[in-house]
């Protein structure tokens, strides 16, 4: 069973599917992971987006993708925005699927999408979680872990679907607001709803 989670960016996406990973005994996937991944040299992103899309503009000294640089045309221009994606989303998505066939129908494997919805890939889900936070606590989030201004933390939150839209088509909701501890009781409780709504289904395949 695949289980999606999703939110906004610095919602606590990636600490809500390592948690249900967890007490699912589920393997977790991470798109932004496999997206880092495919944008190392010679890789199939990298070598499409140099080759064939933008040359040198992007690169460093040392031939790496300058992602700081990258990210920040990619929030000021659609564009940028939308060739990138036209790169990097089929590639992931194959990749999630080939995870997905490769998992036993009676476990689970959980596969953080932070553009689950935007990319139309809700189908592709047997459930969808939404982890949500405040905008304020998601500007202080994201400002410290990217060293960002709070400027470039609103045009990302701009670029992407309002948080109260991703909400309303999910299938849960996990409320990140607080500390850890109250997370971890919320993913707990999603944990064992889930064991009860598919395991049995699973199992009688």
């Amino acid at each position: 069973m695949l289980v999606g989670v999703t939110g906004s960016i610095g919602s606590g996406k990636s600490s809500v599917a390592k948690l249900l990973g967890k007490f699912l005994s589920a393997r977790v996937f991470s798109a932004d992971e496999i997206c880092r991944q495919m944008l190392e040299v010679d890789q199939p992103a990298y070598l499409e987006l140099v080759v064939k899309r933008w040359g040198t503009k992007f690169l460093g000294a040392d031939k790496k993708i300058d992602r700081s640089l990258l990210r920040e045309h990619v929030f000021l221009d659609l564009n940028i925005r939308e060739s990138l994606e036209s790169i990097l989303h089929p590639m992931v998505r194959t990749r999630l699927l080939e995870e997905k066939l490769s998992t036993p129908a009676q476990c689970f494997l959980v596969a953080e999408v932070p553009l689950l919805h935007e990319s139309g890939w809700e189908n592709d889900f047997d459930g969808i979680v939404c982890v949500a936070c405040d905008t304020s606590h998601v500007i202080d989030r994201v400002k410290q872990r990217d060293k960002v201004s709070a400027d470039e933390v609103e045009k990302i939150i701009t670029s992407q679907m309002l948080a109260s839209k991703k909400k309303k088509r999910a299938d849960w909701v996990i409320d990140n607001n607080g500390g850890f501890s109250e997370t971890e009781v919320q993913v707990t409780a999603l944990a064992e709803t889930l064991k009860k709504k598919f395991c049995h289904r699973g199992s009688s395949q």
